[in-house]
């Protein structure tokens, strides 16, 4: 961090920990409370070990100057982005209100984009007036909506499923349109928390929605059963649940093919 020869483009990616996905897929049996235990232990571990220098450099690169798309200005965004990512990770009153106020005032989608998505991982009083404003904000935009969407399903709140329930019958969700069903249900699959939760209501959920699915789009409802094939790698529980989610989607009367094919390969 304190190499002034480094880029910042190069300090924020030497900065980036492994994604929980990641390092799933890269172990024969998947310990979901594992990988997200330890790397939160390390993220957190190094937000307030450096938590100074991490200041620091966000309050110096934090300037509300004009937009601007250069090499230099990008790979700045991208540090400072980085240092409030780790300093969210302490997640203090002053944290949340330099996250807060770089969404309110952010001139640019990147800023307010980053902020919004670091906030919806907080139990905090500004992450539901952030959320709901900026759907207001952008509501006639599809493709922001659609992000606005999977902030909402890949939070490591508890109660994210239950969110994903509600949103499905908000205005900004169509079950027939599978950006949005992508956007919402697919990401949600890849929660690796929230999705996995032991008694396996994620499952039930995931494999619902593509039942339901299936006669509209088989194409969208195959891509969702991606969520479950992988169940050969995950404990005895979790194995068994997905099992039994699949055994269900076999046995559905005129499932089709797109969906069939997927789930009898996976079930042999």
């Amino acid at each position: 961090l304190a190499n002034k020869s480094l880029q910042g483009s190069f300090k924020a990616y030497a900065m980036s920990l492994p994604s929980e996905n990641y390092v799933s897929e890269l172990m024969s049996s998947i310990d979901v409370e594992g990988v997200n235990a330890g790397r939160k232990y390390l993220v957190e571990s190094v937000a307030k070990r450096f938590r100074q220098q991490l200041l620091s450099i966000y309050l110096r690169l934090n300037k509300n100057l004009p937009y601007e798309f250069s090499k230099e200005a990008c790979a700045q965004r991208d540090l400072k982005n980085k240092a409030l990512y780790y300093l969210m990770q302490i997640a203090g009153k002053d944290e949340i209100e330099l996250c807060y106020n770089q969404y309110k005032n952010g001139n640019n989608m990147t800023d307010v984009i980053t902020a919004l998505s670091l906030l919806g991982d907080v139990n905090c009083e500004q992450r539901e007036s952030a959320l709901d404003e900026f759907y207001t904000k952008w509501k006639h935009e599809p493709l922001v909506v659609n992000k606005w969407l999977s902030i909402h399903a890949t939070s490591n709140i508890p109660g994210t499923l239950n969110k994903v329930k509600s949103l499905m019958s908000h205005e900004a969700f169509d079950i027939k349109n599978p950006n949005k069903v992508r956007a919402l249900i697919g990401a949600f699959a890849y929660n690796r928390m929230q999705f996995n939760e032991p008694k396996g209501s994620g499952y039930t959920f995931l494999a619902d929605m593509i039942i339901q699915l299936d006669p509209m789009n088989p194409q969208v409802a195959a891509r969702l059963v991606s969520g479950l094939i992988n169940y050969k790698r995950y404990d005895r529980n979790r194995m068994e649940l997905m099992r039994n989610e699949l055994l269900k989607l076999s046995n559905i009367d005129k499932i089709s093919k797109d969906v069939s094919e997927i789930v009898m390969k996976s079930l042999h």
